[in-house]
């Protein structure tokens, strides 16, 4: 490969090794345990949310199940467009469009009440990219692609807006550690 392309390839390998040499600086400087406990908290607050975001969809679901329950009787005297079956139909759907999020909140709750799970799953995920991390760093360049690959699910390149020969990278590491850094 030669000219822009080389320019370019040789640009995003040094973009993501310095990236990648920026989050074993991080973890090296900062008390693992601190990370841990701040990445289990962080979890933690999202299921709330989580659950949260569920209950309000909850109540909006009760609430178009009892509007739908008053408009049966509108159909039944003949004041509503539409007939009690497709009415029926209608609150049977929302019912269980509702026992889906009540499910999923049951769950949600469980899994917020199993904190030493939670935060083992933090501790055995920080552990496994820290030790990846590491071997990054004594790895030959074979040996880098493949923990690169385990550690990295996308680099976007774009055109720098404020330089015509400049590019932004942009690292998106995989879901299962994209919150430990």
């Amino acid at each position: 490969c030669r000219g822009q392309g080389s320019f370019t390839a040789k640009y995003i390998d040094q973009a993501v090794s310095d990236y990648i040499t920026e989050c074993i600086e991080k973890i090296k400087s900062e008390n693992s345990n601190a990370i841990v406990r701040n990445r289990y908290e962080k979890s933690l607050n999202s299921l709330y949310r989580k659950i949260h975001n569920r209950e309000i969809k909850r109540e909006d679901i009760a609430l178009r199940i009892k509007a739908l329950y008053g408009q049966v009787a509108d159909s039944l005297m003949g004041k509503c467009k539409f007939t009690p079956d497709i009415l029926s139909e209608a609150i049977l759907s929302e019912k269980e469009s509702l026992d889906s999020i009540e499910k999923e909140i049951t769950a949600f709750k469980m899994e917020s009440k199993d904190v030493s799970t939670l935060e083992k799953s933090v501790a055995l995920r920080f552990e496994k990219f820290r030790r990846l991390l590491f071997k990054y760093e004594e790895s030959d360049l074979s040996d880098k692609r493949t923990i690169l690959k385990k550690l990295i699910n996308k680099v976007t390149v774009l055109k720098n807006d404020y330089s015509a020969n400049a590019y932004k990278v942009d690292i998106e590491l995989n879901e299962w550690c994209s919150d430990l850094i």
